[in-house]
């Protein structure tokens, strides 16, 4: 396969863990916790990816996040890609033996930039809510990709691996 086309490859694996997020927000909403899955859905592609793909794969995960919930059209999109850009600079960081807790950190810190701007935009909430729903939100995300990366990732890397991408070597 080219690989012009591991952006799509790996947003084909990541679009059914945003799928399963989605129906477990739909389960934990009567508790207002969010599911959010694409800062730990970005780290495991980025090992194989390019710079200009991950950016595109960035953004393409960001949109389609974004394309069931209430926020500013391409503020997932551009968290996810300035995240993508970061982690990509330091790519090292994502080889070692502690990537799940850069996924988790990864997923916290994408969670703490956009999900305020859902009340934002819409305002649902105030500001007096946020003070103690925006720490649970983030800290719920933290948790989420620590105990999911190892099933995310290693089911993105073995379709990546069966659809002939490689991992990048060191620069």
């Amino acid at each position: 396969m080219t690989p012009s086309l591991g952006w799509l490859v790996a947003l084909a694996a990541s679009y059914p863990w945003l799928l399963a997020g989605d129906l477990l927000g739909d389960l934990l909403a009567p508790w207002h916790l969010l599911v959010f899955l694409p800062g730990l859905l970005l780290s495991t592609p980025l090992l194989r990816l390019r710079p200009w793909q991950a950016l595109l794969f960035a953004a393409c995960l960001g949109l389609a996040y974004e394309s069931r919930r209430p926020l500013p059209h391409g503020s997932a999109a551009f968290v996810l890609m300035a995240l993508a850009a970061v982690l990509q600079a330091n790519r090292h960081l994502l080889v070692r033996r502690r990537a799940h807790l850069v996924a988790a950190a990864a997923n916290l810190a994408a969670c703490a930039l956009v999900v305020p701007l859902a009340s934002l935009d819409h305002g649902v909430v105030g500001w007096g809510a946020w003070l103690w729903a925006l720490p649970v939100q983030a800290a719920f995300a933290g948790l989420l990709g620590l105990v999911l990366h190892p099933l995310a990732g290693s089911f993105q890397a073995a379709l990546l691996d069966r659809a002939g991408f490689p991992q990048l070597a060191e620069p």
